[in-house]
């Protein structure tokens, strides 16, 4: 074999019960385990502003949206969320909130792999279908990922994971613009007295 690093990938293609065992020889070489990807935990972010133009009453959760930062049962909350009945996340009816300053800690040379995003959420009906519909940003707020949604909220605390290890939401990242990623949370329900209860956001990278 010609001299260098070679990857040896073992698949199993008849194996009617398992798991089945194997053992590998190697001469005049050396083997190594590759390395797994490290997480960081899921962070929270410390800064927050609604978004104030173009995003339904403009106020996005206007009670004690910090009350965000920590699973705590202390709930920021999005009263009779946005001013029309569209069910589009781009529409401007409805109401907008960013989270930012998520202490990641992820290696300057590190290569990211996945980004997670967990909600802790609830509504006080279910009427009118209210879901949650998250975006990222890695400039700045200036371009803005395909979101991810929920499926329709309960009106008891529930978490919502959206987004994998392996999944990069059609972005770029790296160390540098993951250290001003801003997460934006959109409110969506056919019915505008739908009140949005936020627990926690929070966000977590896979890396390697």
């Amino acid at each position: 074999a010609t001299a260098g690093m070679w990857t040896i990938e073992i698949k199993g293609y008849n194996i009617p019960s398992g798991p089945q065992k194997y053992a590998l020889a190697v001469s005049g070489g050396t083997l190594s385990t590759p390395l797994q990807p490290s997480v960081t935990g899921f962070k929270s972010p410390t800064a927050n502003a609604p978004v104030t133009t173009n995003s339904g009453d403009n106020n996005g959760f206007e009670g004690n949206p910090a009350n965000a930062y920590a699973s705590d049962n202390v709930f920021a909350v999005d009263n009779n969320s946005g001013n029309g009945t569209s069910t589009t996340y781009t529409s401007t009816q409805k109401d907008r909130h960013v989270f930012q300053g998520f202490a990641f800690g992820v290696p300057a040379s590190a290569t990211i792999k996945g980004i997670e995003v967990r909600l802790e959420a609830k509504v006080d009906n279910t009427n009118g279908a209210p879901k949650m519909y998250v975006e990222l940003s890695a400039d700045g707020g200036a371009t803005w990922t395909a979101a991810k949604v929920t499926p329709t909220l309960s009106k008891t605390k529930t978490a919502y994971v959206l987004g994998s290890g392996s999944d990069l939401w059609g972005g770029a990242w790296s160390s540098t613009n993951l250290g001003s990623l801003q997460l934006r949370i959109t409110d969506v329900a056919s019915n505008t007295s739908r009140d949005f209860s936020l627990d926690s956001v929070t966000a977590q990278v896979t890396y390697q």
